[in-house]
């Protein structure tokens, strides 16, 4: 077995998904941070509508990051598979066709969210000055939102190559780089103006920008799932096809907590933006607590793929029994 490809098939099960969890732990923190980083920001700005347009983004930007996280849990299974199953060339069609099927969905997204924007907020309840500063956050964000996309995918595919630590490592980059952009684009210094909200989105854009091109270099030249010649349409469309299989159920599994945000953003509007700002705070701060185990979820899914691409379905059994005990022992 080729340990650099299949990084999950040999070993103890329990020391390798905690190696792995471990590494990642940061990298889930860095994902909340982003979020902590523009409400604390955004929630320095005079007036509570920019934070309360923040608590009006909140469930979009979930809904649309389940959509990409369930078309790279298709990519990643697919990939992890194959590299279990010790076909290199197969992985890499299949990494190639699901980056480019992200792309894809991605720019859709883009152009339907700025087409339709300003009447899905009003059906939340945003209204006034707070639904002019949605506008301009999401109309930057939809115009940007490729770039989440890829840095998602391109991350949790390192995990997959059993690269963890750097995909853990360019997370944190982001989340830096974010950190760092903010105060800047949003209250302005020197020849940088000050844009307000629109800031903050900009800031995120960039910095996952950044990451993206880290991640998809790193996948390209060091573990050579990346090709940039013409793949034939008919494995694109089989690998599409095999992509969507997991990635169906997964989304429908996720968009649970969006739509119940969603629902609870509208309730919340009825009281005013002070509530949706507050609960919107709130929210953000409660998805730290949940960075353990989302960090030991990472793992199980690379390591049950490259495991079942191996054929050794004990070690998917036992891990799976290890995942479950952790998590009810962790609540």
């Amino acid at each position: 077995m080729n340990k650099k490809t299949a990084h999950y098939t040999s070993g103890s099960i329990r020391k390798g998904m905690c190696k792995t969890a471990l590494a990642m732990i940061p990298a889930t923190l860095a994902l909340c941070g982003y979020n902590l980083a523009d409400t604390y920001f955004v929630g320095q700005l005079p007036g509570v509508n920019p934070l309360a347009a923040m608590g009006f983004t909140l469930p979009v930007i979930m809904l649309i990051g389940c959509i990409f996280r369930g078309l790279t849990i298709g990519v990643m299974t697919t990939c992890a598979q194959s590299l279990g199953a010790q076909k290199q060339n197969r992985a890499a069609h299949l990494v190639s066709g699901g980056i480019l099927l992200i792309l894809l969905i991605s720019i859709l997204i883009a152009v339907l969210g700025m087409s339709f924007s300003k009447p899905l907020f009003i059906l939340f309840g945003a209204e006034g000055e707070t639904l002019r500063l949605v506008e301009t956050y999401m109309n930057i964000w939809f115009f940007g939102c490729a770039t989440a996309s890829l840095s998602m995918a391109g991350n949790d595919l390192l995990i997959a190559c059993g690269d963890s630590r750097v995909a853990s490592g360019s997370m944190i980059l982001g989340l830096g780089v974010n950190v760092i952009l903010d105060p800047l684009f949003i209250f302005g210094y020197a020849r940088i103006p000050a844009m307000g909200i629109a800031g903050a989105a900009l800031a995120t854009i960039i910095s996952q920008c950044i990451g993206s091109m880290i991640v998809l270099g790193i996948l390209h030249y060091r573990h050579h799932l990346l090709e940039w010649k013409r793949i034939p349409p008919d494995i694109l469309f089989k690998s599409w096809g095999l992509m969507f299989r997991y990635a169906g159920p997964s989304v429908l599994g996720m968009l649970m907590m969006p739509l119940g945000i969603s629902v609870l953003t509208r309730i919340t509007a009825e009281f005013g933006d002070v509530a949706v700002a507050a609960v919107s705070a709130a929210g953000r701060l409660e998805m730290a607590a949940f960075v353990v185990p989302m960090s030991l979820g990472m793992s199980l899914m690379p390591f049950a793929g490259q495991n079942y691409g191996a054929k050794l379905y004990d070690r998917i059994c036992e891990g799976r029994r290890f995942s479950m005990r952790f998590a009810l022992f962790f609540l």
